[in-house]
């Protein structure tokens, strides 16, 4: 195992050194430092008040949980046509910007209102490019939703391709049939200097609950588990196949909370790295960059968990998972013409 130290905010870290490096110093100290993030989606008021017509740019700011310190915002970037006809499988691109502040930054418009340095970017292809089964059963490269990772900007014209490049450092799949009953992806790193995907090696498998969502989510918690690849493959990860992180969307604290988890899809995560497991600074980054995917592949579905559609009110009271395809289980209140209810 090779180690590094990097200074962050006058401390300096000793941590695992990824095979090849393409994240900057700060970044990566920061990721070596931290082993528990809370993530946090904003709430948008014109898609808020539109229900959902207006769909708007997501927006996470992520902290460290322990202290509360603002290290990053994850912007989306996306055309605004496919993301209001094709949410929520739109091609996308996630920009990370670098924080790390005790004051929590904004956006204005999409764009920082700060001059904050892109770190990161994670590009997804959506239904209207190359993915155009996205919505269905993960049977094929078509159906199977995917993100790939690159460290810093990258050029606007590569936006929502699955491309490698030099400064692409992971990747995240669906393997054949999405996992069956339980949504899974699967996470790679890179562990050579070459920009194809021969230069990647399994790093973790992510795999969640069956059943999740709904006003389940008001009582339950939904936990996403990552367990380490085959110890011969990591190449970092040594005794089998360990639990490497647990995501886990939290459930609302206080009637705020519950009045954002039911009018809109702003959600809460949270995230805790195992220590001792050799973790690097881009194997978490990698991992991050498979959150923001799950909370599109699942958690974006529908402007908040009760709707009105053709005079009734329709309720989801849990989504199932199914290779890929998440089935409702719905509740329909309709509107009787006195007035009354059924």
């Amino acid at each position: 195992m090779l180690f590094t130290h990097s200074r962050c905010r006058g401390v300096v870290y000793h941590f695992s050194q990824d095979n090849v490096k393409v994240l900057d110093q700060t970044t990566a100290g920061i990721l070596a430092s931290v082993d528990s993030f809370t993530i946090n989606q904003r709430v948008k008021w014109w898609e808020t008040l539109s229900l959902g017509c207006f769909e708007q740019r997501n927006t996470y700011d992520i902290f460290d949980k322990a202290t509360g310190t603002h290290l990053f915002v994850a912007q989306e970037q996306s055309a605004d046509c496919e993301r209001c006809f094709c949410k929520p499988y739109q091609s996308l691109r996630i920009e990370f910007y670098l924080v790390n502040s005790q004051e929590r930054q904004w956006v204005k418009g999409g764009m920082p209102q700060y001059n904050l340095p892109v770190v990161m970017t994670a590009d997804r292809e959506g239904c209207c490019g190359a993915k155009p089964c996205l919505w269905c059963f993960a049977c094929t490269d078509s159906c199977q939703d995917s993100m790939v990772v690159h460290a810093g900007k990258q050029d606007e014209a590569t936006r929502g391709n699955f491309a490698f490049t030099e400064q692409t450092f992971g990747f995240i799949d669906q393997p054949t049939c999405g996992g069956f009953c339980k949504p899974t992806f699967n996470v790679h790193y890179k562990t050579q200097s070459a920009s194809s995907i021969d230069a990647f090696s399994p790093l973790a498998t992510m795999v969640g609950p069956c059943c999740f969502g709904g006003w389940t989510q008001f009582c339950f918690e939904s936990e996403f588990n990552f367990h380490g690849a085959a110890a011969e493959k990591t190449h970092a990860i040594s005794g089998g196949t360990p639990k490497l992180a647990k995501l886990t969307k939290k459930k609302p604290a206080g009637w705020s909370a519950c009045a954002k988890e039911l009018f809109t899809d702003a959600d809460v995560y949270t995230v805790d790295y195992a220590p001792n497991v050799g973790l690097t600074p881009q194997q978490k980054a990698n991992m991050m960059a498979s959150i923001i995917l799950t909370d599109f592949h699942l958690f974006e579905e529908d402007n908040g968990i009760c709707k009105f559609e053709h005079n009734a009110v329709k309720c989801t009271l849990w989504e199932c998972y199914c290779c890929g395809c998440l089935i409702p289980c719905n509740i329909v209140i309709n509107q009787g013409q006195n007035g009354g209810g059924g």
